[in-house]
């Protein structure tokens, strides 16, 4: 799910089609088209996670603060996939 689930969610907000998340077939394909991206968003989603974690277990920040961060960046990072990568 964590490797699927951004593409679909990317090619159903980019195509403003609910049906679109589930063209699996075509959410492969732009996996594999720009793979090197797409784990580099992947490793940063995780990273950010835990950061966010870390922010909100170590220094009582704010849970509410530090998810939104982590959710900010993460759909920033496949956005810039998504913009860099070729379309059809």
């Amino acid at each position: 799910i964590t490797l699927l689930l951004p593409a679909a969610m990317l090619r159903a907000i980019a195509t403003r089609r609910f049906g679109a998340a589930f063209e699996f077939k075509d959410i492969w394909v732009f996996i594999t088209r720009n793979i090197g991206n797409y784990l580099l968003a992947l490793v940063t989603e995780i990273v950010v996670y835990i950061l966010s974690f870390a922010g909100f277990a170590l220094l009582c920040v704010g849970v509410i603060f530090t998810f939104f961060w982590a959710v900010v960046v993460t759909g920033y990072a496949f956005a810039t996939v998504w913009r860099a990568a070729p379309q059809p």
